[in-house]
C-alpha cells in the first residue's frame, strides 16, 4: 500500500530565526517511518540540508518566487503542513482547493485558519483561535514538537541532581539583540557563583568584555548534541523558544524571557504553571532581576507530554484517511 505524502513547507535564516525549521523538522521525524515526508524550504543552507536528508526527501524553492512555486508541487492528495507568519488564510484556501488536507503550526493564531488541523504547543486556550468548525486544534505541551532525542530524554525517567555548578546561556539561533550578553551580566550581578557557563551561540551573538569566562558552543549543533548539553546543565537561561521547550523535556531549571510577539503566549503559558522563572520582556529594561533565581525548582509534570510521537501519528493517519 502506497503510504500518504506529508508535505512541510518551512524556512529557515538569521533573520526569521530556526525556531519553524527546527519544530516541522521534528514533525516530519516523528511520522517518516509511516508517511512519506518531503520538506520544502526556501534557499537551504548547508546546515539545513544537512538536517533535512537525515530525516526525509527535501526540496529547496527559490527566495522570490517560492509562494507561487511550492503549490504546483501539490497533486491534490497529500497533507500539507505550513508553519510560518506569511501563510494567510488565501493561501490556505488555495492549498484546500487543491485537495489537499491542511496542518497549520501557529504561534500567534492573529488570522482565521480553514486547516483540518492547527498545531500550537504554547498555548492551551481554544477561544484564542478563529477556525472553520471542522479544525482539530491541537494545543498544550501535550503536542510539544520535540526532536527524537528529547523525547528518548522525556520518557526515560532520567533523574537530575539539584546543584548549581554549570549554567546554559541560549537565546536562539540567531539572536538579533545580543541578549547572550544580557543574560551574562545579569549572572555575573546575580551573586550567583557557576563553575562553568557554556554558551550556544546565535548568529548575532558577540560575548562581552569583564564577564567570567565562558564556553562557546556553535551554532549549527545536531540535537542529540543540544540534548546532552542540557542534560550536563544545572540551569538555563533561554528566550521562550525551541530551546526553552527542549529545556523542559529534560526537565532543566530555567530561567526564561521572550524578546518577540510570538514567544510572549508561550511565555505566559509556561510562567503560569511554575514551569520557569520568569523575566518577562528581555528588551524592557538595561538589566535582568535574577533575586531568587538560584532557590526556584520548577513545578512541572512531565506526564503531560508523554506519548507525542504516537498521538501524531494517530492524528495525521485520521487525517490521511479523509483525504483517500
Amino acid at each position: 500500500m502506497n503510504r500518504k505524502c506529508v508535505c512541510f513547507r518551512a524556512d529557515a535564516s538569521g533573520q526569521i530565526g530556526f525556531g519553524h525549521f527546527v519544530r516541522s523538522l521534528a514533525l516530519a521525524e516523528m511520522l517518516r517511518d509511516d508517511f512519506d515526508c518531503v520538506f520544502f524550504t526556501v534557499d537551504p543552507s548547508e546546515y539545513q540540508r544537512r538536517e533535512v536528508e537525515r530525516v526525509c526527501r527535501l526540496h529547496p524553492l527559490p527566495p522570490v518566487s517560492h509562494f507561487e512555486d511550492f503549490l504546483p508541487c501539490l497533486q491534490g492528495d497529500e497533507i500539507v503542513v505550513l508553519d510560518n507568519y506569511f501563510f494567510t488564510t488565501e493561501y490556505q484556501k488555495a492549498i484546500k482547493a487543491k485537495g489537499c488536507c491542511l496542518v497549520c503550526i501557529d504561534d500567534l493564531h492573529d488570522r482565521h485558519y480553514v486547516a483540518d488541523a492547527v498545531i500550537n504547543h504554547g498555548v492551551a486556550d481554544a477561544a484564542l483561535f478563529s477556525v472553520e468548525p471542522y479544525t482539530r486544534l491541537c494545543l498544550g505541551l501535550s503536542w510539544a514538537l520535540l526532536r527524537q532525542p528529547f523525547l528518548r530524554a522525556l520518557e526515560s525517567g532520567w533523574h537530575r541532581d539539584r546543584l548549581l555548578k554549570s549554567a546554559l546561556v541560549c537565546v536562539g539561533g540567531s539572536d538579533p539583540y545580543n541578549l547572550v550578553a544580557k543574560y551574562l551580566n545579569a549572572i555575573r550581578g546575580s551573586g550567583m557563583l557557576f563553575e562553568t557557563i557554556k554558551v550556544i551561540a546565535g548568529l548575532n551573538t558577540r560575548i562581552p568584555e569583564g564577564v567570567p569566562e565562558v564556553e562557546i558552543l556553535p551554532h549549527g549543533l545536531s540535537a542529540q548534541q543540544i540534548c546532552s548539553v542540557l542534560q550536563e546543565a544545572d540551569m538555563g537561561f533561554f528566550s521562550a523558544s525551541t530551546i526553552c521547550l527542549e529545556a523542559l523535556s529534560v526537565g532543566l531549571p530555567s530561567v526564561v524571557g521572550y524578546y518577540v510577539d510570538n514567544q510572549e503566549g508561550f511565555y505566559h503559558y509556561i510562567t503560569g504553571m511554575g514551569a520557569v522563572w520568569g523575566v518577562g520582556d528581555l528588551l524592557a529594561s538595561e538589566e535582568l532581576d535574577m533575586s531568587g533565581v538560584s532557590n526556584f525548582m520548577p513545578k512541572f509534570d512531565k506526564l503531560d507530554m508523554y506519548g507525542i510521537q504516537s498521538r501524531y501519528i494517530e492524528l495525521f493517519e485520521k487525517l490521511g484517511s479523509e483525504t483517500d
